[in-house]
């Protein structure tokens, strides 16, 4: 046991030297959303407040990462201490992984876990930018940690469960959803409607994180809201020329409007009457953002590389990556999605409380089928993936266990995840 625990402790620090080697190695390279993290930390930071460059206040971006980074940047001005910090962080939800594989599964599940995600190239890149993913994925990972443990029926760790919720809306909103989902599960699962005044204690938290942010937001927008860019990306994945994916529309008629929040309305409307209008064209782009939110990790390299030009089409810079990034970024992803998908199937039939887990992707995708995908936006499940893929290997009985039919659903199912990624090379070259 201790040597295990002391193993983990090795792959930790291991983790943390790796990334932090990658970011001196990448250099700073900011771009397109770490810009616009970077310039509200530093609105902050001046006495400016939550505001955009012109210096008027804004809720475009949701606030938790860039008060996160002025928090550091008041700490130490330096987007190498900001990057090292976050390094840290990634390395520590290594660490969560292997305490939730070892609660769930067995020891050996966890730090198989823990080993995949420190060696993983999209999470060692993901450190070096600035973008909230890499806090996300830490919180989303203390969150299940708190409720694995079950002691959420008390009044204090109730609320803690709470402002991490709080915390993670306000990172990304979009975890409402998800949030309510794996509440009302919760409370059918056990039939014990008690929990509801747990539920109580753990809104009580939520509201104590972001009320102040929403009364801000009702003070300046004169509306009750978290983020005004919610409306804007409903209306660019429900369109006429929607793709799938971030496409804005050659006609935009979001653009003339000043107002935030009016913007944000009116984006919402549109999206709303394109899917009334066009009810089975929505449905057909319901497949094509799943499979964007599953798409490649090529994005990691454009990110990264100075070499990826704006005025080019995707396509014509997919041609233009170095094959070593492709290599080195997909080969990896598409084997942790491929056994993390098989895991997810088998392990259901041997660990009831996986189901969670099941119900967390659920609810991941169907928001992004709501809004657009993107393979950025898969990042905060990859790390589940992780776990239900480790839970195999760790675990090889699982699969030899269970039945014929199970076997070949989770093959199929393994192997239709991959499709995005796989297509996607074969468009660029063909």
């Amino acid at each position: 046991m201790i040597k295990k625990h002391s193993f983990a402790f090795v792959i930790f620090t291991a983790a943390v030297v790796l990334r932090i080697l990658f970011i001196f190695y990448q250099g700073i390279h900011l771009t397109s959303d770490e810009l616009d993290y970077y310039n509200l930390a530093m609105n902050i930071v001046h006495g400016n407040g939550f505001s955009v460059e012109n210096g008027l206040p804004t809720a475009y971006r949701p606030p938790a990462y860039p008060y996160f980074l002025s928090v550091l940047f008041t700490l130490h001005n330096s987007v190498y201490f900001i990057e090292i910090m976050q390094a840290v962080i990634e390395s520590i939800s290594g660490l969560l992984l292997f305490i939730i594989g070892k609660k769930i599964f067995s020891e050996r599940a966890g730090l198989t876990a823990m080993i995949v995600w420190s060696l993983f190239p999209s999470s060692i890149i993901m450190p070096s930018q600035l973008l909230s993913e890499t806090l996300y994925v830490f919180l989303l990972l203390i969150f299940v940690v708190s409720t694995i443990h079950d002691k959420s029926n008390k009044i204090f760790p109730a609320v803690g469960i709470g402002i991490i919720s709080g915390a993670l809306i306000l990172l990304k909103p979009q975890t409402i959803l998800v949030l309510i989902i794996l509440a009302l599960y919760a409370i059918m699962k056990r039939k014990d409607y008690s929990r509801i005044k747990t539920g109580m204690f753990v809104t009580l938290g939520i509201l104590l994180i972001i009320a102040p942010w929403i009364i801000r937001n009702k003070i300046i927008f004169d509306e009750y809201l978290i983020t005004t860019n919610g409306g804007i990306n409903f209306w660019i994945g429900n369109n006429s020329e929607a793709n799938g994916s971030y496409k804005i529309p050659s006609i935009d008629p979001l653009s003339s409007i000043d107002n935030e929040a009016k913007r944000n309305s009116e984006g919402y409307r549109l999206g709303v009457n394109f899917i009334h209008r066009h009810f089975v064209k929505w449905v057909e782009l319901g497949f094509l953002k799943t499979a964007y939110l599953f798409s490649s990790q090529n994005y990691l390299s454009f990110l990264i590389s100075n070499d990826s030009l704006p005025s080019l089409s995707y396509k014509e810079n997919l041609r233009m990556m170095p094959w070593q990034h492709a290599i080195g970024l997909n080969i990896p992803y598409l084997i942790i999605i491929t056994i993390g998908t098989m895991g997810f199937i088998i392990t259901l039939k041997h660990y009831a409380s996986v189901f969670p887990f099941h119900m967390l992707l659920a609810a991941w995708i169907a928001i992004h089928v709501l809004y657009f995908g993107s393979a950025r936006f898969n990042y905060p499940m990859l790390p589940f993936f992780c776990l239900m893929g480790s839970a195999v290997i760790a675990g090889r009985s699982f699969f030899e266990g269970s039945n014929k039919k199970n076997r070949i659903y989770a093959v199929a199912c393994a192997v239709i995840i991959t499709l995005p990624t796989l297509a996607e090379f074969i468009v660029a070259y063909i």
